[in-house]
Order: C-alpha cells, then structure tokens, then sequence
C-alpha cells in the first residue's frame, strides 16, 4: 500500500471536514466579490471573467489528462483503489444518502418547483434565466460526458449504482447549478445578516455532494473538480447576462 493510499483511506472523515471547510470559505469570498450592495458592477464583471476563465481553464487541463491518461489518471486510480479498500460501511451508508440531494430526478424535482414559484411570482425573466441556468448545465454536462465516454471506476459495495459515462460528474453539475444558483435568486430576499451564511451552506451542500460520488466510487476525483470548474464557468456566464439585462432596463 502507498502513502497516498494509507492517507485516503484512513483520513477520509479529516479530509472531508477540509473539503468542507474550504467550501464554506470559497462560498463566504464568492458572496462578498458579488455583493451588488457594496462591489460596483465593473468589478464584479471583472471578477467574474476571471473566474469564468480559470474554470473553462480548469475544465480543460484536466480533459487533457484524462484524454491523454497522464499521471492524474494514475492518481484518480490510486484514490478510488485506497477508498474502495478502507471506506467503512457506516461512512459508505451516510454519504449513500447525502447523494439522493443531488441525484437526477430529486434536482428535477426541486427546479420545477421553483420555476413554478418564478412563474407564479409573474417573474418571467427570472424564470428564463433559471432554465437557462439549470438546463443549459444539463445539456452540457450530457454533451461532455458522450465526448469523452470515460468508464466510471469500479465500486462493489453494493450502496448506489449508477450507469452512463463518469466524465464530468453529473451530480456535481446538476447540484452546483441548481443550488448555486436557488441561492443566487434567494440573496437577494434575504436580510444582509443571512447572505454569508446562505453562501457558505450552499457551498458545504454542493461540496458535499460532490465528495460522496468519489467516496463512493462512482466517480473519480476529477470528475468532480471539472464539473465544478466547467458548471462554474457556465453559471457566472449565466448571471453576467441576467445582470447587464437588469442594468440595461434599468431594473437595478
């Protein structure tokens, strides 16, 4: 067993308070860099074109390696084969069903409640961007995955099943887009005490999700990052258009 592979397995519960934790603090910087009350618009649009290019060049860094199977191919292998060997049923349990959140048909579920809110409120822009948001991020993340047609690694333990292809995380999109962006529409009937702590949970949850598919092998680990990075990219572009609308109409 290598080093790398002692410290997945027996520091799984550690490393997913970090990955926590460093959501929780990505999530509390997002809400701050895009805070419409105290960051002027120009910079906001500049933080988001930065951030939009690191993530499509996140997204395409790691296509590379998984086309070309560098030695992150080798580390993603290491990692599932360390968690497959020392993931404890009670972890593997838990995280079975903090999955079910981000799982295809509970986000469905989820959206058309709130565009059926959207269209109730006569919110018509807001409903557009929404199935802009959560749809658009579907149909690219199927598009990419029947691109790249990775084989997901093998899990025996019996506790989800899942078929199709693995690249990019489909649970990690599909969460990233649709709780990233509910908290997006939320902040704003939100009192300014709330904002930094509905960032941050939003955060922890897509975090979270995403770190169960890789511990429970249905996924490897950069499938997960490059779903954020290219779900990321596609939201921010998203929000920039719904927010030189407003500005344009004059609605802000």
């Amino acid at each position: 067993m290598t080093t790398l592979q002692w410290l997945a397995g027996s520091y799984a519960g550690a490393a997913f308070l970090a990955w926590l934790a460093c959501a929780c603090i990505f999530g509390l910087w997002i809400g701050r860099a895009f805070d419409t009350r105290r960051v002027p618009p120009a910079r906001r649009a500049r933080t988001a074109a930065w951030l939009i290019a690191a993530g499509a060049a996140v997204f395409a860094l790691i296509a590379v390696n998984v086309v070309t199977e560098s030695r992150l191919v080798l580390l993603d292998h290491a990692i599932a084969q360390a968690l497959a060997s020392h993931a404890s049923a009670a972890w593997l349990r838990a995280l079975a069903l903090l999955t079910m959140a981000g799982d295809r048909a509970f986000l469905f579920a989820l959206g058309a409640a709130v565009l059926a809110f959207l269209l109730l409120r006569r919110r018509w822009a807001d409903a557009g961007f929404w199935l802009a948001g959560t749809l658009g991020a579907s149909g690219l993340n199927v598009l990419l995955k029947h691109a790249f047609r990775r084989i997901r690694p093998e899990h025996l333990h019996g506790y989800t099943q899942e078929l199709g292809w693995s690249f990019p995380s489909g649970h990690a999109t599909g969460s990233m887009a649709v709780y990233g962006l509910l908290a997006y529409l939320a902040i704003s009937a939100m009192p300014a005490a709330w904002r930094p702590g509905l960032t941050m949970a939003a955060a922890a949850l897509i975090a979270a999700i995403g770190y169960s598919r890789v511990i429970l092998q249905v996924h490897y680990l950069s499938d997960v990052v490059a779903a954020f990075a290219v779900t990321g990219a596609w939201m921010l572009g998203i929000i920039r258009l719904r927010e030189r609308a407003l500005a344009s109409s004059g609605s802000r």
